[in-house]
Order: C-alpha cells, then structure tokens, then sequence
C-alpha cells in the first residue's frame, strides 16, 4: 500500500473488508493507490482522489465489485492529466 493511500472506516468489520480491498487492488493488474482515500461503510466502498486514465479509474471500480463482501461502489474518483480528446480543435 502506498504511503499516501488513506483508509477510512467506521467498524472492526470495515477496518478488515477495508484492509481486503486494498490488499487486492495493490495486486499486479491495478494502477497504483497513491492518493486514493478507500472509505467503507457497512460494506459500501467510497473511492475518492485522482486518477490517470479513465481506464484506470474502470479498474479500481471494477476490482472492488469483486472483494467479498462488498455490497455496493461509490466512485468519487476523477481523471486528471492529459487531455488525450481526439477531437480535432476549431479555429476561432
């Protein structure tokens, strides 16, 4: 677990769930957790903090569907860094 990852939970049950989850998205496949708040709530999951990619924010909300016992994901997480839009830009 990254130094800056930060846990928060409310009961011994959520301290290990919290614990689990963090466990398994610090596993090979998944983007780092460095400024990741990881909350748990009567098994709900909370993520908040910045991402790299959209791809990676996917990961991180998918892999905590698949911990035991989590009953429902809150994705607070937001993309930042570049702007990859394939968008062409308008002249003004």
């Amino acid at each position: 677990m990254s130094a800056t990852t930060t846990l928060i939970y409310t009961t011994p049950a959520d301290a290990v769930l919290c614990r689990e989850i963090v466990d398994y998205l610090s596993g090979p496949g998944f983007p780092a957790l460095q400024g990741i708040i990881v909350e748990v709530t009567e098994g709900v999951v909370t993520l908040r903090g910045p991402v790299k990619s959209f791809y990676a924010r996917q990961l991180l909300v998918n892999g905590c569907q698949r911990v035991p016992h989590v009953t429902g994901v809150l994705d607070e997480l937001h993309v930042v860094g570049r702007n990859r839009s394939r968008r062409p830009q308008l002249a003004e």
